[in-house]
């Protein structure tokens, strides 16, 4: 219902006579109420207002003669469907019959619609006290079921309640006691009543308390709440239990009417205090004796042990850490949690992987546990590598009582694999290296050409091979000797490596022959290359021993990869270009897309 003060009245009318409905739109504005009405012809359409804006509307008035779905029976729909809205049934039968009808049928109220129409002058009134009327019922049987809920939610509270509770009077005699209080006292349900209560409360020794002592009288003295938690209380068969209890007190009037007691039995948390205490000192002197750093917090992230070696490793004395939340100090420049923080929260993956990364692992030894190994620069010189594990603590309840990490220098270890992994790349570059010229060997070439053709092939873009071979190198070795020939390699493969791109690759084939792979590069560009090379090769000086100053050439065959290339023929029709330009007079270049050796110049073109 629209509970807004001094809001408008909103009603829906369901009639199908036009004529009424007008009529009782006008009784409602020559009545002076302010009110919005909604109008609807038929049942079904008014059940889905209804339901739609129910929050809205204050008031539904309905016909009881409607097409279709009746006005009873729209009422019943209504009243099924728990919607809480005044209806009030018009009805041109003034029968008792119908009325008990519509009052059966869930209508708050009913109008008979009078041949001469004086109802209309009624409903202005009528309509307004409905809805007041209704709202009052709505907001009593709100009230009434609220009190029924708090009534019962108590009484059940009194008696499922896990601690037990009792009250007393002003002089301090039992009134009442839960089902939880007479079970613990020993005591059946009527026999604490009237017992005087301070009979129950001993010292931690078992003398009884003074009335002057007991903190449940003090609390009838002076009307304040009191609080013990080393006491005892006394049963019926004259043993005891240790006790933590809460003593308020009841007021009526503005005076002490008397006080509730809420206790219950602490022995065994005193007990499991006790060992937990015990098992502290024993894991203290354990950890205090690894030789492992060690250090352990508890479920609040409070450092409760730090060893020696602890305090050895990272320079941090325990006295300054143990009390305190600042583990991380020990490890990082600014705050952040630790693994062991990590694991006393359940170890979150997403964390985990976040602080990091792929260095963090479970553990394969330790269930539930974490390892990782991290370089921490400000340790010792250099900074040392740590790896470290971190397992949660539980009670025998299997609740986590805190973490346990230890950390082991492992920096010698990260060293030897650093070097291993050195001298592996060493080896591997030897394995791919011409040891004269420093370029990549042939074996390597047949690997990486076939990448490259994949890559070219994948993504469609250019790629062009150069083979050259030193003009008349056989001739050049029998005048000089080998170690001459041997420079003119040398020379040539940083000719080489001065005219192409990082991107770009050159390999030792063979004797006198070498190969380029070039990425990214179309005919025009390799053959741009290619003559570069030519050009400043022929251009460099030899000096052999004892003969002066000596040049020689090159000639260069190029091809471009097609598609439907294979390694093979890929390579042939570089090198039949490169034949081409030795035998058209050597110290050229020839690009060749045909894979033979022509007799002629070789379609493509040439660069003189």
């Amino acid at each position: 219902m629209n509970s807004k003060t001094n809001a408008v009245l909103r009603i829906l009318l369901v009639e199908d006579d036009e004529h009424d409905r007008l009529a009782f739109s006008r009784a409602f504005r020559v009545g002076g109420v302010k009110c919005e009405i909604l109008t609807c012809p038929r049942a079904s359409e008014a059940l889905r207002i209804i339901q739609g804006e129910t929050a809205l509307l204050d008031v539904v008035v309905i016909d009881h003669h409607l097409p279709g779905i009746s006005g009873l029976e729209l009422c019943r729909e209504v009243i099924e469907n728990r919607i809480k809205i005044p209806l009030v049934i018009l009805t041109g039968n003034g029968s008792e019959q119908v009325a008990v009808e519509a009052l059966k049928a869930g209508a708050y109220e009913y109008v008979i619609k009078d041949p001469e129409s004086c109802y209309l002058q009624i409903l202005p009134v009528l309509i307004p006290d409905v809805v007041r009327k209704f709202g009052e019922r709505l907001a009593r049987e709100r009230a009434e079921e609220e009190f029924r809920q708090l009534y019962q939610r108590n009484e059940l509270i009194l008696k499922s309640a896990g601690e037990g509770i009792f009250g007393v009077d002003r002089d301090g005699c039992f009134m009442f006691a839960n089902p939880a209080a007479t079970r613990m006292l020993g005591y059946g349900p009527e026999e604490l009543i009237g017992l005087d209560c301070h009979s129950l409360c001993r010292r931690a020794g078992g003398k009884p308390c003074t009335e002057e002592d007991c903190l449940i009288y003090r609390t009838l003295t002076d009307c304040q709440t009191h609080r013990c938690s080393d006491d005892l209380f006394w049963r019926k068969d004259d043993t005891f239990f240790q006790v933590e209890y809460t003593s308020s007190p009841t007021v009526d009037a503005g005076k002490v009417a008397g006080a509730v007691v809420v206790f219950k039995d602490i022995t065994d948390l005193k007990l499991a205090e006790a060992e937990r205490l015990e098992s502290q000192n024993r894991l203290a002197q354990i950890v205090e004796g690894f030789s492992v750093p060690t250090f352990v917090i508890d479920e609040n992230h409070v450092v409760t042990h730090w060893n020696r070696a602890c305090a050895t490793v990272t320079g941090v004395p325990a006295e300054e850490i143990i009390g305190t939340r600042d583990q991380w100090r020990a490890f990082y420049q600014s705050e952040r949690p630790v693994l062991a923080d990590l694991i006393v929260d359940g170890g979150c993956e997403e964390m985990l992987a976040d602080l990091y990364g792929s260095k963090c692992r479970r553990s394969a030894i330790i269930e539930g546990a974490y390892e990782a190994e991290d370089f921490f620069p400000h340790f010792g010189e250099g900074g040392r590598w740590l790896f470290f594990t971190a397992a949660q603590s539980k009670n025998c309840d299997g609740k986590v009582i805190g973490a346990i990490e230890t950390l082991q220098d492992i920096t010698e270890r990260k060293q030897a694999e650093d070097a291993l992994r050195e001298s592996e790349h060493r080896y591997y570059e030897l394995s791919i290296t011409d040891s004269l010229t420093g370029l990549y060997n042939s074996r390597h070439f047949y690997g990486q050409i076939q990448v490259e053709m994949e890559r070219a092939l994948r993504y469609q873009r250019p790629l062009s091979l150069m083979m050259l071979d030193v003009d008349n190198f056989k001739g050049y070795n029998d005048t000089y000797g080998h170690l001459e020939g041997d420079s003119v390699l040398s020379g040539l493969a940083q000719v080489i490596r001065d005219c192409i791109r990082m991107s770009d690759s050159a390999y030792r084939y063979g004797g006198e022959e070498f190969v380029v792979l070039l990425t990214e590069t179309d005919k025009e560009e390799a053959l741009h290359v290619a003559e570069r090379l030519r050009s400043h090769f022929e251009q460099k000086i030899f000096s052999p021993v004892g003969n002066g100053s000596v040049s020689t050439t090159i000639s260069i065959g190029v091809s471009c990869y097609q598609v439907g290339d294979d390694v093979k023929e890929f390579i042939r029709r570089a090198d039949a270009g490169m034949y081409t330009a030795k035998r058209l007079g050597k110290n050229r270049v020839e690009f060749n897309d045909k894979g033979i050796r022509a007799d002629g110049p070789v379609s493509g073109g040439r660069l003189l």
